[in-house]
């Protein structure tokens, strides 16, 4: 079960990673590139908009599948709540993969989930300063405006973190003197779901998430404990790196609020920090409780520093972006942005090559 399982979330997150380089290369530089355009060289932005949205949804997919694939390995070990998180993990993935499909299949007017979308409506319309480029995406662009939609998409992103919380728990309570952690831990992360689920169509869609770091906390403080105590490999990247999502959790939080990024590329970094953020993490530490590691204990400490310079360099320049004022799901851009779109392009590639050199070395000190 544990191998079928961590083989779907490598397919999921492989196809996760090849759409995040489609959309940046789209986005190399001014202009569309044939992979966008009509047959008469028209920009066709529904098309982008479905590599855009299933890339989000297999972020998802790959989330809940990783928190699943964790609670099996925890199963193997005896962890608490192992059985029910497995099988809330299962009907939730599949549920991910329905809602993929719905979102994203073509339909016959060639519109896909949001048929009828276009980016403007004519040349004579293209943007020619960043306050128009945001002000034409969101009066036009039914992903921001219809909030149905907006809820389907942004109500992924709590079980999915969620999930993974809860998988970290059952992970925890194999360890010795902390088993019963994952009991309060657990009510916890499961309350602050449904408090964030009940209230994402009436709050901002950033405050609900930040209520998920609170189940974090009680991880993070007893896996402090054990990790005076000879710590296993997988708990040391878990623990560096819930504590690095949790500083870049609150602090993005609080900056959010001071500044006026909804709709726009800060928002595609966001999620990629917090709740994705945990996924980059528990990856390699999924295949580190499950085979075992023989690298050296300096190394291990050293592998969640380097995962996370990796993300911050790939986000960076999304903030960039954001702060500039360019839209997400945003097919061509203002010259203005070309240099910061390149950046974020190249930027891109760095980390989905110096991610799988992670994993590869991981895998291969398998024990």
């Amino acid at each position: 079960m544990t191998r079928t399982l961590f083989f779907l979330t490598a397919l999921s997150a492989m196809l996760f990673a090849l759409t995040a380089v489609l959309i940046r290369i789209e986005l190399f530089a001014p202009g569309v590139s044939p992979l966008f355009q009509a047959a008469d060289a028209i920009p066709d932005s529904a098309k982008f908009n479905r590599v855009t949205q299933f890339h989000a949804l297999m972020g998802y997919l790959t989330t809940l599948l990783l928190g699943t694939t964790l609670a099996a390995a925890g199963r193997e070990k005896g962890g608490l709540f192992a059985v029910p998180v497995m099988g809330l993990g299962m009907m939730l993935s599949a549920l991910a993969f329905v809602a993929t499909v719905l979102i994203t299949w073509p339909v016959p007017d060639g519109g896909g989930g949001l048929a009828g979308w276009s980016l403007y409506p004519s040349d004579a319309q293209r943007p020619t300063s960043l306050f128009e480029a945001v002000t034409l995406m969101v009066n036009i662009d039914p992903f921001f405006t219809d909030v149905p939609m907006v809820a389907l998409i942004q109500t992924l992103t709590l079980p999915a973190s969620g999930l993974l919380t809860l998988s970290f728990y059952v992970l925890l309570s194999t360890q010795p003197k902390l088993r019963w952690v994952a009991v309060p831990g657990v009510v916890l992360t499961l309350v602050m779901v449904f408090v964030s689920t009940t209230w994402v169509l009436y709050a901002d869609p950033v405050n609900t998430n930040a209520l998920l770091l609170l189940p974090l906390f009680p991880f993070l403080a007893a896996a402090c404990v054990r990790m005076t105590d000879d710590p296993p490999a997988w708990l040391v990247t878990l623990t560096l790196g819930v504590l690095c999502v949790i500083v870049l959790g609150v602090g993005l939080f609080a900056w959010a609020d001071t500044l006026p990024v909804e709709g726009t590329q800060v928002g595609v970094a966001a999620l990629y920090l917090y709740p994705l953020g945990l996924g980059w993490f528990a990856l390699p530490a999924l295949i580190q409780v499950r085979w075992g590691t023989r690298l050296p204990a300096p190394l291990i400490w050293t592998l969640p520093a380097a995962i996370l310079t990796l993300l911050l360099l790939w986000t960076a320049p999304l903030f960039r972006t954001g702060l500039n004022g360019q839209p997400r799901g945003y097919i061509d851009y203002p010259d203005g942005l070309a240099a910061d779109n390149m950046g974020a392009t190249l930027a891109t590639g760095v980390f989905v090559v110096g991610y799988l050199a992670i994993i590869t070395l991981v895998r291969r000190s398998r024990t």
